[in-house]
């Protein structure tokens, strides 16, 4: 069963207000406002993306277990912050595999193998910032999330982050997985 704390906001998208304390954003961003340009890995040539390991995070972990429900995991206890900066965005996408080609196994008769297949994604807010929002074309939603909340949607659903305005938007994603049976 979902946490109680998730707001529905349309079918497969969610909101957990505060998942975060005010105490717990001040001490993430004035630890990330510290880092120096060299301490981000740049995951795009246009140098707008770019991420960070931090086991400086590893306190998160726990509350991200409790979100856990109906045999969902994850694949890595490892988290990333991503930072956006001025000019940025994302552009449409989905966050799984398409469902549609996979061979999956309806009848327990058939052989197969088990895989780990992303079922839901959240994404988690440390700062105040201009654009960035996260965005559901094909629901005609767009959320501007505060520090501290969380966004959990379904992997299916196709999302993009609009264009950043401010100088930084730092968040983490991190997937929620399931096994799944297809057909060998």
């Amino acid at each position: 069963m979902m946490n109680k704390n998730f707001q529905k906001i349309d079918n497969g998208i969610y909101l957990y207000k505060n998942f975060l304390s005010l105490s717990e954003i001040d001490k993430i961003n004035s630890y990330l406002d510290s880092l120096s340009y060299e301490n981000w890995n740049v995951v795009r040539q246009d140098e707008l993306y770019s991420t960070i390991g931090l086991d400086f995070l590893n306190f998160l972990q726990d509350k991200y277990n409790n979100l856990l429900f109906d045999n969902l995991f994850f694949i890595s206890n490892h988290l990333n912050v991503n930072k956006m900066i001025k000019n940025a965005s994302w552009g449409q996408h989905a966050d799984t595999h398409d469902y549609q080609n996979l061979n999956v196994v309806v009848n327990n008769e058939q052989e197969f193998k088990e895989v780990d297949m992303i079922k839901y994604c959240s994404v988690l807010y440390y700062n105040n910032f201009e654009g960035g929002e996260i965005y559901y074309p094909e629901k005609n939603i767009t959320i501007a999330p505060v520090p501290g909340d969380l966004i959990l949607h379904d992997a299916k659903i196709v999302h993009g982050v609009n264009i950043v305005k401010s100088d930084k938007r730092y968040s983490t994603t991190k997937c929620f997985y399931e096994k799944i049976k297809v057909a060998v």
